[in-house]
C-alpha cells in the first residue's frame, strides 16, 4: 500500500499552516485548506483509515466555524486545527509503518466538537456509518452530476460573500490571462496548474458558503483541468473554449450574486448551464479532441464527397441513431477497411503528445547512473594517458564514446532543472495580497524568470523568499501618502531578479522603499546586548545584524511581520542550502536582499588544481583568468596584506596551502599559478602549484559530520579513483579573512 501521496499532502498542509501569520485565515486560504482536507478524506477512504477520516471531518467543521466567526475563541480553534494536522500526520505515519494506529483520537474529537458544535463520532467506527453533513462530502459524492440551476441563496454573512466575490472575480481574471498563454503553449504544465488552482479554490469556498451552482460548475471545470495536468487529456482548442466559456459563466453567476448583495434586482442570465456541462463532459471524454472529424478525414482521402457525408450524417441521426462510420458502411458508401484506417488516423491525432510523466525517483536514479558513467569515463581517460601506445581505432571509438557521454550528461542534468518563473509568479501574487492587506500600492517586476534552478531547490527556497517578501512589503515600502511627500511615485516597486554568477544561482528581492535605518538597528542591537558599540562596523556589518534572532526594529506588530522573528529564519534556511544572504540598503532609496545558492546539479565542470601532493577542484564558472604573474605585479601592502596587480586592478592574494596547512611545491607567486576567482561580491587571486586540467565531476555529499566544512562544497571521485575536494570560492574568501 502506497501512502506517499497521502503523507505528502499532510506534510504540505503542515508546512502551509506553519507559515500562517497568527490566527489569520482569509477566504482563499480557508478554501485551500478545505480542499486539502477533501483530498485527504478521499485518499483515507481508499486506504480504509476511518480514524483519519473522522479527524479530517472534525477539522473541516472547526475551519468552517472559524471562518464564519462562529467560535468563542479563535485562538483555541486555531490551536485545535494545528493539533489536528499533527494528529493526522501521526495516524498516516503509523499506518504506513505498521498498518494500524494504536493511539486514541477521542480527546481531539471531543475538543473539536466543543469548538464546532458538531456531534462526536464514535471512535474507531467506519466513517460511512456516521455521515457528516458538510460541504466536503456534497462536492465529491456527485462529481459528474450537472450543475444545479441558478437559485436564490440565503445571505448569512455579507462580509464573507463580499470577500468571495472580490476574490472570485480576481481569480477569473487570472484564469483568462493564463488560458491565453496556455493556448500558445498547450503542453506547459505551469499554465495548466495556474488555471487549475483558482477553480479548485473557488469550489472549496463556494462549497461552505452553500453556493451550489458556482461550486458545481467550478468543480467540473477543475476536473477537466485535472485530466489535462495528469496527461489524461490533451489541451486542444475545444478544451480552451470550454474553460473560457466556463469562466465566463462563473463571472456571470458571481456578478448576479454581487448585484443581489447590493440590493439590485436579479437579472435573468442568458446561460444554458445544462448545455455547458454536457459540453464539458464531452470534452473530457475526448469526443471533441480530434484535430479532424471522421467525415473530414474520409473526404481528405477522397473516399467520399461532401454530398455523401451529408447523407451519412442524416442516416446517423435516424432511429435508432448510429455512428457515422456505421451509417456509411450500411449505405455501401465506404468499406470497413477505409473506416478503420480513418479511425486510426483520428486516434493518432488524439493520442499524439510531446510529454510523459516520469517518477522523480527514477529521474534521480538515472542522473546518479549518468554520474557514475562520467566517473568511469574519467578513469578510462586517465588509463589512456598512461599508455605509451594506443590503437588508432580504439582512440577514435573512445573519443566517440566521450562525446556521447557528454551529451547524455548535459541532457540528463537539464531534466532536473526547472525555470524559476513559477516561483516568481507565486511571489508576485503574494505581494499583491500583502499590499491589499496593508493598504499599500505595490507593483512587481520580474527579471530572469527563465533562470533555471535544480528542482530539488524549488520547495526549499520558497519559505525564505516568503519571509523576505513580507519584510519588503511591511518594513520597506512606505504608504502612498508618505511616498508622495518624499517625491517618490505613489506606487512602490518590488523587483524579483534571478541569474547565474560565479557558479551560483543568485536571487534578489529589491524594493524602492525607505531603506534600513542604521541608527535604529544599532540602538536595538546594543539594547539587546548583541554588540557593545559600532566601532569599526561597516554598513554591511550593521545591516547583517537584522539576521540575528530577536532583532526587530518594527515599531508595532502587524499581520505581516514585526514579531522579532523572520530574518533569522531566512538566514537559517539559506545556510541549510549552503547559501549566503547579503543586504544592501541606502536611506530613502530602498533595500536589496541578495541570496545565492550553490548549484546542486549532480555534475559540474571543474578545474583540477594541485597544491603540494593534494588535488582540488574549482568550479570552472567561478574562474575568470589563470596566469603566472610577473614579480613586479606582487606587493605586500600594510593593512591590506598581499595583493596582485591584475591588468591594473589590485586583488587580494589567497595562499591556499596556508589555509589547508599543506607544504606546497612553489611558495612565491611569480613561480606559481594564480587564478582570478569570482565570489559573490568580490574577486580574489588564489595561488596554486599547477593546473592539471579541466574535467566534469560528479558532486558527492561529504556527509552530516562534514556538511558545514568551510571552504568546501563537496567531493568528487577523480579519474584514478582518488577523492578530490570541490572548493567553495566564497567560503575560501571568508576563511582568508579570519
Amino acid at each position: 500500500m502506497q501512502f506517499d501521496s497521502l503523507i505528502n499532502k499532510l506534510n504540505g498542509m503542515a508546512s502551509d499552516f506553519l507559515f500562517l501569520d497568527g490566527q489569520k485565515l482569509d477566504i482563499p486560504t480557508s478554501g485551500k485548506f478545505l480542499n486539502q482536507l477533501d483530498e485527504v478524506i478521499q485518499e483515507a477512504q481508499d486506504f480504509d483509515i476511518p480514524l483519519l477520516i473522522q479527524t479530517a471531518r472534525a477539522m473541516a467543521h472547526i475551519l468552517e466555524k472559524f471562518i464564519l466567526d462562529a467560535v468563542d475563541s479563535k485562538e483555541d480553534a486555531f490551536k485545535q486545527i494545528e493539533s489536528g494536522i499533527s494528529l493526522m500526520q501521526r495516524i498516516a505515519d503509523s499506518f504506513q509503518n505498521s498498518g494500524e494506529y494504536t493511539g486514541s483520537i477521542q480527546d481531539f474529537l471531543e475538543a473539536a466538537s466543543a469548538i464546532s458544535g458538531a456531534p462526536i463520532p464514535v471512535e474507531g467506527s467506519q466513517a460511512e456509518d456516521q455521515p457528516q453533513p458538510n460541504a466536503l462530502q456534497s462536492v465529491d459524492e456527485t462529481p459528474e452530476q450537472p450543475v444545479s440551476p441558478p437559485q436564490e441563496v440565503e445571505i448569512q454573512d455579507e462580509s464573507l460573500l463580499k470577500d468571495f466575490i472580490s476574490e472570485g472575480l480576481e481569480y477569473i481574471e487570472e484564469i483568462e490571462v493564463n488560458i491565453l498563454n496556455l493556448e500558445q503553449e498547450p503542453g506547459n504544465k505551469d499554465y495548466i496548474n495556474t488555471i487549475f488552482r483558482p477553480f479548485h479554490s473557488m469550489k472549496g469556498v463556494a462549497s461552505f458558503l452553500n453556493l451550489e451552482t458556482i461550486r458545481d460548475l467550478a468543480h467540473n471545470l477543475e476536473n477537466l483541468l485535472d485530466d489535462a495536468r495528469n496527461d489524461q487529456l490533451q489541451v486542444t482548442p475545444p478544451v480552451i473554449d470550454a474553460v473560457l466559456d466556463g469562466a465566463d459563466a462563473l463571472k456571470m453567476l458571481i456578478g448576479q450574486l454581487k448585484d443581489r448583495l447590493a440590493g439590485l434586482p436579479s437579472q435573468a442570465l442568458d446561460l444554458d448551464l445544462k448545455a455547458l456541462m454536457t459540453r464539458i463532459n464531452k470534452v473530457r471524454q475526448n469526443d471533441q479532441q480530434t484535430g479532424k472529424k471522421l467525415g473530414e478525414i474520409l473526404m481528405d482521402e477522397g473516399v467520399i464527397t461532401p454530398e455523401i457525408l451529408e447523407e451519412g450524417l442524416k442516416a446517423a441521426k435516424g432511429d435508432p441513431p448510429k455512428k457515422l462510420g456505421e451509417a456509411l458502411i450500411g449505405e455501401g458508401k465506404v468499406t470497413p477497411r477505409q473506416v478503420s484506417q480513418a479511425l486510426r488516423k483520428q486516434s493518432a491525432q488524439i493520442t499524439d503528445t510531446s510529454t510523459i510523466r516520469v517518477d522523480t525517483q527514477k529521474l534521480d536514479d538515472m542522473i546518479d547512473m549518468v554520474g557514475e558513467l562520467v566517473i568511469t569515463q574519467s578513469m578510462i581517460q586517465q588509463d589512456i594517458k598512461n599508455q605509451l601506445t594506443v590503437d588508432r581505432n580504439l582512440t577514435r571509438d573512445i573519443a566517440q564514446f566521450f562525446r556521447i557521454t557528454s551529451g547524455l550528461q548535459r541532457l540528463s542534468t537539464g531534466l532536473r532543472m526547472v525555470p524559476i518563473k513559477q516561483t516568481f509568479q507565486r511571489m508576485s501574487r503574494l505581494v499583491r495580497d500583502l499590499a491589499k492587506s496593508t493598504g499599500k500600492q505595490i507593483a512587481v517586476e520580474m527579471e530572469g524568470e527563465d533562470t533555471e534552478i535544480d528542482r530539488n531547490m524549488v520547495d526549499e527556497i520558497y519559505n525564505p523568499l516568503v519571509h523576505m517578501i513580507r519584510n519588503s512589503v511591511d518594513h520597506g515600502i512606505e504608504p502612498a501618502a508618505e511616498r508622495i511627500k518624499q517625491g517618490k511615485p505613489e506606487k512602490g516597486l518590488i523587483q524579483l531578479k534571478a541569474y547565474h554568477r560565479g557558479g551560483n544561482v543568485v536571487i534578489e528581492i529589491v524594493d524602492d522603499g525607505k531603506g534600513l535605518d542604521r541608527t535604529k538597528i544599532l540602538n536595538k542591537a546594543v539594547k539587546n546586548g548583541l554588540i557593545e558599540n559600532d566601532e569599526g562596523m561597516s554598513d554591511q556589518d550593521v545591516f547583517r545584524l537584522i539576521l540575528l534572532p530577536g532583532l526587530s526594529t518594527a515599531e508595532k506588530i502587524t499581520d505581516v511581520s514585526g514579531r522579532g522573528v523572520g530574518m533569522d529564519v531566512v538566514k537559517q534556511a539559506v545556510e541549510k542550502l549552503r547559501g549566503k544572504i547579503e543586504i544592501e540598503s541606502a536611506p530613502g532609496k530602498g533595500t536589496a536582499l541578495v541570496t545565492s545558492f550553490p548549484l546542486t546539479m549532480a555534475i559540474i565542470d571543474g578545474m583540477i588544481v594541485k597544491i603540494g601532493p593534494e588535488r582540488y577542484i574549482l568550479p570552472t564558472s567561478a574562474i575568470r583568468q589563470a596566469f603566472r604573474p610577473q614579480e613586479s605585479a606582487y606587493a605586500n601592502v600594510v593593512g591590506k596584506g598581499e595583493i596582485i596587480n591584475v591588468m591594473g586592478r589590485l586583488m587580494p592574494l589567497v595562499r591556499l596551502y596556508e589555509l589547508f596547512n599543506i607544504r606546497p611545491e612553489r611558495m612565491v607567486p611569480w613561480e606559481a599559478i594564480v587564478l582570478v576567482v569570482d565570489g559573490e561580491s568580490q574577486s580574489k587571486c588564489m595561488m596554486v602549484d599547477e593546473i592539471i586540467g579541466k574535467t566534469e565531476v560528479v558532486i558527492k555529499n561529504l556527509g552530516e559530520r562534514l556538511k558545514n566544512l568551510r571552504g568546501v562544497s563537496g567531493g568528487a571521485i577523480m579519474g584514478d579513483g582518488q577523492i578530490g575536494l570541490i572548493l567553495d570560492p566564497e567560503g575560501i574568501f571568508d576563511l582568508s579573512e579570519t
